[in-house]
Parts: structure tokens; sequence; C-alpha cells
């Protein structure tokens, strides 16, 4: 599967890694097991995903968007590690209202990202 979900061994961390190309039948199957994944782990958890490795998302459509992870509740912070064009990209397809405020930052590698996942974890408690 193009995305590899995990949990941290010592932070309420759960991560995402995403490579290669990435089918919407295969997004909804990894949606599903990240909802599973969360409603298992802690009340508040930061969303680490990993998308330097992915090359595409061709199957998705603005009409076939279902839940927004960036809104859940359960998620304290969502960081998102990817090279910048790519991120104006993907903020477009992601982000349906773009005057609203969502709890994401964007980092250039794991190492930035992780650091700041333990400073957020911190403030989780």
């Amino acid at each position: 599967m193009p995305v590899e979900l995990r949990w941290h061994p010592k932070l309420p961390v759960l991560l995402a890694s995403y490579t290669g190309s990435i089918s919407i039948k295969e997004y909804y199957k990894m949606r599903d097991e990240r909802l599973a994944m969360l409603r298992k782990g802690p009340d508040r958890a930061i969303l680490l995903a990993d998308v330097q490795h992915l090359d595409e998302f061709p199957d998705l459509e603005p009409t076939q968007r279902g839940e927004n992870i960036l809104l859940d509740e359960q998620i304290a912070r969502t960081l998102i590690v990817l090279d910048s064009d790519f991120f104006r990209r993907l903020a477009r397809s992601m982000v349906p209202d773009p005057d609203r405020r969502y709890p994401v930052r964007v980092f250039g590698d794991m190492e930035e990202a992780l650091a700041e996942a333990q400073t957020l974890a911190r403030r989780l408690g």
C-alpha cells in the first residue's frame, strides 16, 4: 500500500508515510484504517504526514472528498513534510475554505517535523 500508518513509539503522533501513486480506493482504505487507529489511540494526537515521496493522486476529484482530517477534533495539530511546490498544489485540493484557519504546519524534512511533534506532545500532557 502506498501509505504506511504507524504510531510513534513514544509520542502521541500518528505517522503517515506516502510513497508512489495512491488510487482513490487505496486512499479510502487508508482513511478507514487511520480513523480506526485514531479512535483506539490517545484522546489528543498529532498527525504527521510525510508526503515527500508521493508522486501523484490521480483519482481524487473535489466531489469525492469526504471527511477532512484537518478538522478532526482528536487531531491537535497536523504536521506535513513536503516540498513547497507540492504544498501549493495540494493545498488547493485539500482546503475547501481558504479563509478558514487550519491547524497545519508544513516542514521540509522529517527531523524538523518530529522536533515540532515532540514540543506539541509535551503541551498535550
